[in-house]
């Protein structure tokens, strides 16, 4: 029930939260509260190293290909920490990549080429 001395925000974050809060609430409790904090630190790892690598040019399948393989070496007992450290490694370089920090994945090389020039070139 909307109260009638409720402001505009109020009231619409009460239809939001009636909308579309609520169904989501209720699907992640039906399809992800079994999970633990492993598979969804596992998820998540997949998921970084699948779009990092799109996003840095390499081909859908191939990185989906990466993804499988991030997913099975997390089950080698040393291997989910260092996959995890790696993946947030991946993470900052594409949040500098998406802000425009770095330049574009393609314009790398480029890059590196006039900056090894620069450096070596006398002062």
């Amino acid at each position: 029930m909307v109260n009638l001395s409720w402001s505009i925000h109020q009231i619409l974050y009460h239809r939001l939260r009636r909308v579309a809060l609520k169904p989501l609430k209720q699907f992640i409790k039906q399809h992800f509260l079994g999970m633990t904090r492993h598979h969804i630190l596992l998820a998540w790892n997949v998921g970084v190293y699948v779009v990092a690598l799109t996003v840095f040019g390499v081909a859908i399948w191939k990185s989906l290909v990466v993804g499988v393989l991030v997913f099975a070496s997390t089950f080698i007992p040393y291997g989910f920490r260092t996959l995890l450290w790696f993946g947030v490694m991946l993470q900052m370089v594409l949040l500098a990549v998406w802000v425009h920090a770095l330049p574009n994945p393609q314009e790398w090389p480029n890059a590196l080429h006039n900056m090894l020039a620069w450096i070596r070139s006398p002062a």
